[in-house]
């Protein structure tokens, strides 16, 4: 199979440096469960202040964390120990490690005081209660915190003077200015927080910057894994009575091992991937299940309670991806007796950000907050960081005038401090791309609520120039494929959440086609095809049908139509797009040249060769005058036209055509370039399809190296490369080398496109032929029966493929000796190709050596006998008189001759050795051909045997 000639795509490299050189890497240990305190309550009566730890706030069993809590209790008691600082987001469950770290180190004898930072007031009463606590006399506590004395100084002499281990756990830091001494940082000694050879010190915060924490060591703490989070949402509806399968199944190992695959696990799995793998996210959640199964048990006395369970957990995943806010409005619900509200300390998912956000905007960066909008507008996937263009940003009324690189990157590492965003380097063919991340459940809560603000379409279209001007440089992009593999998801959702009356659409549309590009030629198919999609459709009702932005995208959906399976729709749409360009446009407008190339490929692809050749060849000769000779639709619709002549026979020009386009690719593109193995490929196929076998191979493997190299062994055109290989080496007779292409083709294909995908049928009816000629006919007559079912339902009735793999089957079928059924098929074969090819094309002669063959078998000898003669004279004037279908019609004609007593043994013995020896002079002496030739001259009880 040729390629269809697509243009490809290069982009230069862009180097690009991460946020902060030299940043410690986030090596994320992931856990479960969340403890959020309340804000201190300030009323009269007795005091409620406390330093021992609420250990009660612990879950059963802690998932996912023990690596993590084994680290921290190690550090407790090595030489030397430093201050261990826990950061990350809000919700993912710091506070909950620090309890279990804390649970450990009593048990093993430690004493363990937990003070909550939440603000000072909360802070500074709770370091006056362990003062007193550790025995310092009220009288100095007093004058310590009315300022008398150094509290901080008191504190910690009292904390050197203890007679045993201990820990001090200060949770919720997460404005660490407020440990530190006046103008210092939290480790530099001399305020709350300090190293001692007698205990340990562990703080949470959501603060990771290393600038304040030098002398700690830090532990990132990140989302869960979705295996792990499934597991929690299970524990809790455990808890409310749902029988589940998995509740035998013993604990779940560290690495994190999903849940068995039973409906509820599935859902459960889906909730926690939706949820993000955030703690705080998934105890609400769970407490809202929970409390919804265990009013239905009661209610209903349901016996398969997790049937019941499963479709809520289903219903709540649909609700959430709809409106991310559902998993604040259930705060009104009762669990365990109490009622939960914001008065009684409950923490709303969609709050943690603001405070989170407040924090930084008290350090003087109030652009982080739009940045953090800007980046909720994307996919919550890595954004290569020179989408965010500082001169853009300063550009727009959003940003300060002056805001620069230096600017926006100390709001970029605020967010990254506090857990909101992540960097990330992402590999690429030329080296990494700098990128942050925006956590799921933080960018869909900040999109809702920018969408709800009336600044949204500003913020929008913001976010689209940014990726519209990055794209528009995409020469500059550090390696093509990874850098646009980044930007489609984020084009995506652009286009999904557009208002209306964008100015800057037809930058993201071109941005989105582009990506499409791209990700097709990359073999990324499901991705392009969602791009185009996505883009014709937006383009179509916001800017009408008639548009040119409309219509380029209508081309590319065409495009990945073709590429999806879906030929026949590809046809209707690229036709009617071709017709409105021509009339809006006019017919040598380069975008109407493109499609009618395009359309003529299509035609030809489905038959309609004089009409594809009479179209490419005018608009071949309308691209050289208007675009030039080597303008990329120039080469690429001679391509298209040196395919459709071969198609037609017209072999010698079609040989000639392919190495002139070569030639310019070379010229224009370089050698190692896509294109270039595209024409090269098409040569290969051609000079095969001629008959010249050798130089056809010598091709293919070249091309099939150089596609290895550059594309890798599984791309989409390496496959077509060694699918062609593997077709010219079954043909020539070496079935071993063929087997194994044709079975690593038909593994990937299944694997990565699908078993009924049209490229996938290609190579599965290849493999067809191959069995045949290996005497297997009765193990492939079920395969043979699929592969052209397949095909009528996905190309139609009258398609080439859907025809070749009516040869197939019947060719199986007359193996076996199924004649009737093979008449039927074979019979209806020949008649369409004669009443739309014609007597002369080498399709409707390949047909008529199969009738040869199926009236030979039903003793019709004589008929058999003028079908493959009549088809044999016709064929020796063609220009393939040395491929293997013009011998099989010789070897027919002669042992028919010999069947019907027209030719004599001698006669018959020196005609079949004169066919063997130009047999063998083609290349051909393994073929099938060759050896029924050899079987003929050598079967016992032949005249002529030797």
């Amino acid at each position: 199979m040729p390629d269809s000639a697509e243009r490809g795509f290069d982009d230069a490299q862009w180097s690009g440096q991460s946020i902060r050189s030299g940043r410690d890497s986030y090596g994320a240990a992931r856990d479960v469960n969340v403890y959020t305190a309340g804000p201190l309550r300030r009323v009269g009566g007795p005091g409620l202040f406390s330093v021992r730890p609420p250990y009660g706030r612990l879950p059963t069993e802690v998932r996912g964390r023990d690596a993590l809590i084994g680290l921290l209790c190690a550090e407790l008691s090595a030489p030397n120990t430093r201050m261990s600082v826990l950061h990350g987001l809000g919700g993912c469950g710091k506070s909950t490690v620090a309890l279990s770290v804390g649970m450990r180190a009593a048990k093993e004898g430690r004493q363990v005081w937990w003070v909550s930072a939440s603000d000072p007031t909360t802070l500074h009463s709770g370091l006056r209660q362990l003062a007193i606590e550790l025995g310092v006399e009220p009288a100095l506590v007093q004058a310590a915190w009315e300022g008398e004395l150094s509290a901080p100084d008191l504190l910690w002499r009292s904390l050197d003077a203890q007679d045993r281990p201990w820990l001090l756990v200060v949770d919720e830091a997460d404005d660490p200015g407020s440990l530190a001494a006046p103008d210092g940082l939290p480790t530099d000694g001399n305020g709350w927080l300090r190293e001692s050879p007698l205990g340990a010190v562990l703080v949470t915060t959501r603060d990771g910057n290393p600038d304040l924490w030098r002398r700690a060591a830090l532990h990132p703490l990140r989302e869960l894994p979705t295996s792990q989070a499934a597991h929690i949402l299970l524990d809790q509806l455990r808890t409310a009575g749902v029988e589940h399968a998995s509740d035998n199944a013993g604990p779940v190992p560290p690495e994190g091992d999903p849940p068995t695959g039973d409906g509820l696990s599935e859902t459960a799995l889906r909730l926690a991937d939706t949820l993000g793998g955030l703690p705080l996210a998934l105890e609400m959640a769970g407490k809202y299940l929970g409390v919804q199964c265990r009013r239905q048990f009661r209610r209903a006395g349901l016996a398969d309670t997790a049937g019941f369970a499963a479709s809520a957990v289903e219903e709540y995943d649909a609700q959430v991806r709809v409106n991310v806010a559902l998993l604040d409005n259930a705060t009104g619900r009762r669990t365990a007796g109490v009622r939960h509200s914001e008065n009684a300390g409950e923490v709303r998912v969609t709050a943690t950000w603001e405070r989170s956000l407040q924090l930084i905007e008290d350090r003087g960066l109030p652009e982080a907050r739009r940045l953090l909008q800007i980046l909720a507008c994307y996919e919550s996937t890595p954004v290569p960081l020179r989408t965010l263009d500082p001169a853009i940003l300063a550009r727009s009324r959003l940003f300060p005038a002056d805001t620069d690189a230096l600017r926006r990157d100390d709001a970029l590492e605020a967010l990254v401090d506090l857990g909101l965003v992540e960097e990330r380097l992402v590999p690429s063919d030329r080296g990494t791309i700098a990128c942050v991340k925006l956590h799921r459940l933080v960018a869909e809560t900040v999109a809702a609520q920018t969408a709800a603000g009336e600044g949204h379409g500003e913020v929008w279209s913001l976010a689209a120039s940014l990726l519209a001007e990055a794209a528009s440089g995409a020469e500059d992009v550090e390696g093509e494929v990874a850098w646009w593999t980044l930007v489609a998801p984020h084009c995506l959702r652009l286009l999904a959440r557009c208002p209306e009356g964008a100015e800057v659409l037809p930058g993201l549309l071109g941005s989105a086609r582009t990506a499409a590009g791209v990700l097709r030629e990359a073999g990324s198919f499901v991705s392009s095809m969602a791009l185009s999609t996505a883009s014709y459709e937006l383009a179509a009702r916001l800017l009408g049908p008639e548009d040119r932005e409309t219509l380029l995208c209508r081309f590319a959906y065409a495009r990945a139509l073709g590429f999806d399976s879906r030929g026949p729709e590809a046809t209707v749409e690229i036709r009617a797009t071709c017709q409105v360009q021509e009339s809006l446009l006019g017919p040598e407008h380069p975008d109407t040249l493109a499609s009618r190339s395009l359309y003529g490929d299509r035609i030809c692809l489905e038959g309609h060769y004089t009409e594809s050749e009479r179209l490419l060849a005018d608009t071949a000769e309308t691209c050289t005058r208007v675009l030039g000779p080597d303008h990329a639709v120039t080469l690429q619709t001679q391509s298209r036209y040196a395919i459709t002549l071969r198609a037609l026979g017209r072999c010698e020009e079609s040989i000639a055509l392919h190495r002139q386009v070569l030639a310019g690719r070379e010229r224009t593109l370089g050698r190692d370039h896509i294109e270039v193995s595209r024409s090269r490929n098409n040569l290969a196929y051609t000079l095969a399809y001629t008959g010249r076998f050798r130089e056809g191979e010598a091709e293919h493997r070249t091309t099939l190296e150089a596609r290895r190299r550059l594309l890798g062994p599984e791309h989409a055109l390496t496959l077509v490369t060694e699918s062609n290989l593997a077709m010219l080496l079954r043909d020539t007779g070496r079935l071993e080398e063929a087997e194994p292409l044709f079975r690593k083709v038909i593994e990937v294909r299944s694997r990565t496109r699908g078993a009924d995908h049209t490229a996938t049928l290609i190579a599965r009816n290849g493999m067809i032929g191959l069995r045949l000629r290996q005497r297997r006919a009765p193990d492939i007559l079920g395969e043979a029966r699929e592969v052209l079912a397949l095909r009528r339902r996905k190309l139609g009735l009258t398609h080439p493929s859907t025809h070749f793999s009516v040869r197939a089957l019947g060719a199986v079928l007359l193996a076996l000796g199924h004649l009737a059924e093979a008449e039927t098929l074979l019979t209806e074969l020949h008649a369409q190709r004669l009443s739309t090819l014609g007597t002369e094309h080498h399709l409707t002669l390949t047909s008529a050596l199969e009738m040869s063959r199926l009236r030979d078998a039903q003793g019709r000898h004589a008929e058999a006998l003028d079908l493959a003669r009549s088809a044999s004279e016709v064929w020796a004037r063609s220009e393939r008189t040395t491929y293997f279908t013009a011998f099989e019609l010789r070897f027919q004609v002669v042992a028919l001759e010999h069947t019907t007593g027209e030719l004599h043994p001698p006669a018959h013995a020196s005609a079949l050795r004169a066919l063997l020896t130009e047999i063998e002079a083609a290349d051909l002496g393994e073929a099938e051909v060759a050896r029924s030739v050899r079987h003929e001259l050598t079967r016992p009880g032949s005249r002529h045997a030797p």
